[in-house]
């Protein structure tokens, strides 16, 4: 996402066969070229502002973990000024409620296209976390307002993820950011999700909720997909919260 939550860093897709650590001939695989194409025609990709970042899944050794198929994009709404804000300078209100609509926006987007939206979480500005915090949320920023939302979906036995987060700043800038996830094809499972955590209400989550959060509050299990599976030969831990 904005580098904050995601921590393994995808190689760039020019990488030369010549430098240490790029994928060899044949770790992108045709099953891990299909799962990116779900990916890329998702509606959600669609509503994207400029083109998003795709990578499929690869393998560069069959002693690291596998990088999971990716697609990561924003949605804009208001850019706000480049310079910083003046100290002790808050978010409006007005900010805020984009930032918030256009993350209601997305979470509607997803379930009208099939997917199961089952955490939603509101992170008022604060403190940020530890640099070697790993969580999925919260991570919150002095400055902003964060929206959050994770949903799931199984298409032919294969589990896809899918993390919208819209951000409203103290300099006026609204807007979403999307990552969505596909199991690399040499995990040994492909079904993350096999429990189906339940869908939360869109009447009783703080994003689509009429009443508006002021403090940190989220419903449903704080449970995301990281952007690399398990080492080779083992099994995702299928934790009920954290990352799998």
């Amino acid at each position: 996402m904005t580098g904050r939550r995601w921590l393994v860093v995808p190689l760039i897709a020019a990488c030369l066969p010549a430098l240490a650590g790029c994928p060899a001939p044949g770790a992108v695989t045709d099953v891990d070229r299909q799962r990116l194409a779900v990916l890329q025609s998702e509606k959600i990709v669609a509503s994207a502002t400029g083109k998003p970042d795709a990578n499929a899944g690869f393998l560069i050794s069959s002693t690291l973990p596998p990088n999971r198929g990716k697609v990561y994009g924003r949605i804009v709404g208001t850019l706000g000024s480049t310079a910083p804000a003046p100290a002790g300078a808050t978010v409006a209100a007005s900010t805020k409620t984009e930032a918030r609509t256009m993350t209601a926006k997305s979470i509607e987007t997803l379930r009208g296209s099939g997917w199961t939206v089952y955490f939603v979480g509101c992170t008022p500005p604060g403190d940020t976390a530890p640099r070697d915090t790993v969580r999925p949320w919260p991570y919150p920023e002095p400055d902003w307002w964060l929206f959050d939302a994770f949903a799931y979906k199984v298409i032919g036995g294969v589990s896809y993820f899918a993390d919208v987060q819209g951000m409203a700043t103290d300099t006026g800038t609204a807007q979403v950011y999307f990552t969505l996830l596909a199991p690399n094809e040499h995990e040994t499972a492909t079904n993350l999700f096999p429990d189906r955590p339940a869908a939360v209400s869109p009447s009783a989550n703080c994003v689509e909720s009429p009443v508006e959060p002021t403090t940190l509050t989220h419903t449903g299990p704080i449970l995301a997909m990281f952007d690399s599976g398990p080492q080779p030969g083992t099994s995702a831990p299928l934790a009920a919260t954290g990352y799998r």
